[in-house]
């Protein structure tokens, strides 16, 4: 059987035995159900979570309300790097939208990995650098954007993302309630 983490970290470098033994080892790969929690509100986050297949939902409860603040899908690592690198309690939920195939990233194990082959840590420097970009990007659009704007650009972005998730998760992650959500679907239609 392949692993898919070694399949992935191929695209990037090439891999001797050596390392592919030590990512399998260091590297273990869960599969969790729809609905399933990777992160609570008030745990530490530990662990980075990059998604195989399936995908995850970054959420919030705001005066009792499910707020959407991100999603994540296949080649994305999902995390609350506040909780993380501060190793404080989250605040926020990291949730399965589906199915999912995740490779468990340790940031002790990754750093013994990262003594052990000082190359991977450039690479994953880049990675999380290209990361950063994005985000900051897909912030810049959302805080400039109108609610239609933002769906338009899940529309021609994240397609894929109107199938996995519920509307009501997507009318959070734009800012408007689900009702508004279909008023401006109705109109994008016609």
């Amino acid at each position: 059987m392949k692993n898919e983490f070694i399949e992935y970290m191929s695209t990037f470098t090439k891999l001797s035995k050596e390392e592919e033994q030590l990512m399998i080892d260091s590297y273990p790969i869960r599969t969790y159900k729809k609905g399933d929690f990777l992160l609570k509100e008030g745990q530490i986050q530990r662990d980075a979570f990059l998604i195989l297949k399936g995908s995850v939902r970054k959420h919030c409860i705001v005066d009792g309300i499910d707020k959407t603040i991100e999603f994540y899908t296949a080649k994305q690592v999902a995390i609350d790097f506040k909780s993380i690198a501060n190793q404080k309690p989250s605040i926020n939920y990291l949730s399965c939208l589906e199915d999912a195939v995740i490779v468990i990233i340790n940031s002790e194990k990754e750093e013994a990995f990262y003594k052990r082959f000082p190359r991977f840590e450039e690479i994953s420097r880049i990675e999380t650098t290209k990361m950063m970009g994005e985000n900051q990007e897909l912030l810049s659009i959302f805080i400039t954007s109108s609610p239609e704007e933002r769906y338009k650009h899940i529309l021609k972005n994240r397609p894929n993302l109107l199938q996995i998730a519920a509307q009501h998760q997507i009318a959070s992650y734009i800012g408007v309630t689900p009702e508004s959500l279909s008023r401006i679907r109705k109109r994008i239609l016609q």
